[in-house]
């Protein structure tokens, strides 16, 4: 075993001279000349042995410390159990002790725990062992990002295009070199759709291979999303209404709905996306326009939300034939009427009210 007391690695030290170095192995002072020159060389030889062998026995053994951590129950027969390649295990154990960052020996240990549980295309295996000795970590944080933008919608005004393509046209130097090294490797490209580059299937399977899923949510990378819900909002004309609308907007914003609205006529396929459909209507509406409407919904996950005028102006329902989740009316100018819109709608998201 190598004298670890003695190994410039474990020297508590972050720096060093060519003379402590031999003053530490009993050199004494040391003159410049031919000889002293010889026994430091003798020196470092020795030490250099020393850190290396110190280094990767150290990292042999972190790399199968974790390989077997953070494994669910459910997960940890197939573990032990499942076959792999002996070339796989090599493959990533060298990498990891030969990668100048020690960072990443988490990622080759994660990523050969993917390949024994299946959950790394056969296809595309070999690519991505071959990838992770390329990146960098810094090349790899920025590909989580990435992914997260790809995955999620943030607060604000955005969409997963508009947030993709912000990441990818980068003004920072070292970020344009990641890209390049990104776009080479086949982990980004070109997708006609957004009109900007995209992950691939191989960086989907790199990025949830090796990060959990505690790491791959917007608040792992400082941002916000809004509830994965996709609601929408119709009536028979959205330039009218335009307070009620405002404050019904401020309720699902309060909630991290993101809500998108659309007037009846013009509904198109965005009626079939929605998870949730929530409908403002008043008398002066158009029943005819209601009754085409109606006749195009295929789902019973409907709130009917009634604007009167005052508590004289009752419910009329033009969605009769269509089941809904709730009926309600909001007298427009009336503030707690819109609570407790919140709140029936907060229990229907929820099953709860949220505080």
């Amino acid at each position: 075993m190598p004298n670890k007391e003695t190994s410039i690695q474990r020297s508590k030290k972050s720096t060093i001279t060519l003379a402590e170095i031999g003053v530490k192995e009993g050199l004494g002072l040391i003159v410049p000349g031919g000889s002293a020159m010889y026994e430091i060389g003798k020196v470092l030889f020795e030490h250099g042995r020393r850190y290396i062998q110190d280094r990767n026995e150290s990292r042999i053994d972190e790399f199968n410390k974790l390989l077997l951590e953070g494994v669910p129950e459910s997960e940890q027969d197939k573990l032990i159990n499942n076959e792999f390649s002996i070339e796989d295990y090599c493959s990533l154990l060298s990498s990891a002790i030969a990668d100048d960052e020690q960072v990443k020996l988490q990622y080759y240990s994660t990523l050969l725990k993917s390949v024994i549980l299946n959950k790394i295309n056969p296809v595309y295996k070999i690519h991505i062992l071959k990838s992770l000795k390329e990146l960098s970590s810094e090349d790899i944080d920025y590909a989580k990002e990435i992914y997260i933008a790809s995955k999620h919608v943030f607060k604000g005004p955005n969409s997963i295009s508009a947030q993709v393509k912000s990441l990818v046209s980068p003004g920072d130097p070292l970020k344009i070199v990641s890209l390049q090294k990104l776009t080479r490797l086949g982990f980004l490209v070109n997708s006609t759709k957004d009109e900007c580059l995209m992950p691939s299937k191989i960086m989907e399977e790199v990025v949830e291979s090796i990060f959990s899923e505690e790491f791959l949510t917007p608040e792992a990378i400082g941002k916000q999303a809004w509830l994965k819900l996709e609601v929408g909002i119709f009536c028979c004309d959205l330039t009218k209404n335009g307070d009620f609308i405002r404050r019904m907007s401020n309720i699902y914003q309060a909630l991290d709905v993101r809500a998108g609205g659309a007037a009846v006529p013009r509904i198109g396929a965005f009626l079939f996306l929605c998870d949730l459909l929530i409908v403002y209507f008043s008398k002066e509406d158009d029943a005819a326009t209601w009754a085409e409407f109606g006749s195009k919904i295929r789902k019973n996950h409907i709130i009917k939300v009634y604007i009167a005028e005052d508590e004289n102006d009752h419910f009329v329902d033009y969605l009769r034939e269509n089941k809904s989740i709730l009926d309600v009316s909001i007298i427009r100018n009336r503030a707690e009427d819109y609570d407790e819109f919140k709140k029936k709608l907060e229990i229907i998201l929820f099953g709860e009210e949220q505080h």
